[in-house]
């Protein structure tokens, strides 16, 4: 992980967001190949874990890239920084149940690799909680964005 750290000290992001940049993407790479190897998965199960781990949260990128139209990578991280210190949650397109349902779903209905994918999500879905349990002591802030009936009922 010292790679993801010198990365992060390059961009001169606040202390805390590097420590929870690092433990996440972290826990996205470790947890799913400790898995893997308890559960006994091959080599493309365990990627496509990891991928799925991973995946999930390129809708971060996808909140920021068509909500604020950014100019360049140091906009963005200066964005992130903001968020991080504000602890303000936003709706991430694939950070909810109703994906994670539609997954299982799928991986039910096609089998084989999907059911990787989806409990790659899942893996990712149950880190960010303990994530957001550890930095910021509460799930209340984001719990009505973890479902996309309960983002419509609040």
């Amino acid at each position: 992980m010292y790679c993801v750290r010198h990365i992060l000290n390059t961009l001169s992001i606040s202390m805390n967001l590097k420590k929870q940049l690092v433990s996440e993407i972290s826990a996205n790479l470790l947890i799913p190949i400790v898995i893997s190897l308890l559960l006994g998965f091959n080599s493309a199960q365990t990627i496509l874990l990891i991928i799925g781990s991973i995946l999930i949260d390129i809708d971060h990128l996808f909140y920021y890239f068509f909500s604020k139209h950014p100019k360049n990578i140091k906009s963005a991280l200066q964005f992130f920084k903001q968020e991080f210190k504000n602890h303000n949650p936003h709706f991430y397109i694939f950070h909810n149940f109703e994906v994670l349902f539609i997954l299982l779903t799928l991986s039910y209905l096609f089998g084989g690799l999907m059911f990787y994918l989806f409990l790659g999500f899942l893996v990712n879905f149950i880190i960010d909680i303990f994530t957001y349990l550890y930095f910021y002591k509460s799930t209340s802030p984001w719990l009505r964005y973890f479902s996309l009936t309960l983002s419509s009922l609040v």
